[in-house]
């Protein structure tokens, strides 16, 4: 079976906007968490053939220093397209988040390791453009896998490197030597049943207000879009989602839009970050008979100090998801439109934007 990527025209609603499907880069304080005294490999042995290994690189965190211009890097030096079944990140401590991408090797082509990303003119949606999305890693986490069902993967093509944006932050008054390291589970391409393409879902106009509780949400109306460019019936099966947000996030909620299955939950998260926030569902859910899908985004403020958007004390709202799809969705919601309470919950919502971009397998 060969899969291949159909690089066509982009389709955007609102096409002053260009959004990046990925999990976004993030801040915060920092949670306080048990943490290993170094990097927890993976114990099974790596065998060529089914599993690829490296380290992406190595660097130096100073107390209390935070860092968020980091690029790290790896040459596969595959002749031969890579099908990514799971992606195991671990690391040192002091990755507060990272989003890795995939890449032709003949771009951003620097040594192997560590290094700054504005200098090389690197920017996530230049990476995705020019490959693919791989991974991001929830909040603070030491070690997590992107697990797929059996079979079901990612596609890398030929003469590639991996390159991941790090946010680093230690929050310690010792100096942190930490290094980042990926393993690779791969399946033979004649083994292969689907390719998946990456959607992400985002609410960029956060407003959580001193001392409150709030719910951001949008409504994701994929199915006209996606008929009317395909010429196909609206068919999209949701295989893993992985929200994301910082230490005053509380909670994530997917369900569907549109259809007898309006509401229907398909995902929620009711805690905060410090853990594995991935998720890939036991069976794919198929969204056939609805029009798409509505997220929100639960935040806690403590502090008398309103929350927006961004990266250090600020907040944040998205999901990275992978579907078996014929186009690939970036969707966010840009601007509050509408504003109201349940309970002693705010609650915000606003149009959700669409970029469909076609994904052939």
């Amino acid at each position: 079976m060969t899969r291949k990527r159909h690089r066509g025209p982009i389709h955007n609603r609102h096409p002053s906007r260009v959004a990046l499907i990925f999990a976004a880069a993030c801040g915060g304080e920092t949670v306080e968490l048990e943490e290993p005294a170094s990097a927890p490999a993976p114990a099974e042995e790596c065998l060529e053939g089914s599993c690829f290994e490296a380290q992406l690189g190595e660097y130096t965190v100073g107390a209390y220093e935070e860092i968020e211009d980091v690029c790290l890097s790896v040459t596969l030096d595959n002749e031969e397209a890579m099908y990514v079944n799971a992606v195991t990140a671990y690391n040192d401590g002091a990755f507060h988040h990272s989003n890795w991408v995939w890449v032709p090797d003949d771009q951003w082509d620097v040594p192997d390791g560590a290094w700054d990303c504005t200098a090389n003119d690197f920017t996530e949606i230049g990476g995705i453009l020019a490959g693919g999305v791989l991974f991001a890693q929830s909040t603070q986490v030491w070690e997590e896998t992107q697990q797929f069902l059996p079979n079901v993967t990612i596609k890398i093509e030929p003469n590639a490197r991996i390159i991941a944006s790090a946010h680093l932050l230690n929050a310690t008054s010792e100096t942190v030597h930490t290094s980042m390291n990926v393993r690779l589970g791969l399946v033979a391409e004649d083994e292969v049943e689907t390719v998946l393409a990456p959607i992400r879902m985002t609410y960029l106009d956060l407003d959580i207000p001193a001392e409150s509780d709030t719910d951001h949400g949008g409504r994701c109306e994929m199915s006209e879009i996606y008929e009317s460019e395909t010429l196909q019936d609206y068919e999209v099966k949701l295989h893993y989602v992985l929200p994301h947000f910082h230490d005053i996030g509380t909670g994530f909620e997917l369900t569907a839009a549109g259809g007898d299955r309006e509401g229907e939950v398909l995902f929620e998260h009711r805690e905060g970050v410090g853990q594995q926030l991935g998720h890939t569902f036991p069976e794919p859910i198929d969204l056939t008979g609805t029009e798409g899908l509505n997220f929100s985004c639960l935040h806690t403020n403590p502090t008398d100090q309103s929350v927006g958007w961004g990266v250090g004390d600020q907040e944040m709202c998205v999901m990275l998801g992978f579907v078996d799809s014929a186009m690939m969705f970036e969707m966010w919601v840009g601007e509050t439109v509408d504003t109201g309470a349940v309970g002693d919950t705010l609650t915000r919502t606003g149009e959700c934007n669409i970029l469909a971009v076609p994904f052939t397998d």
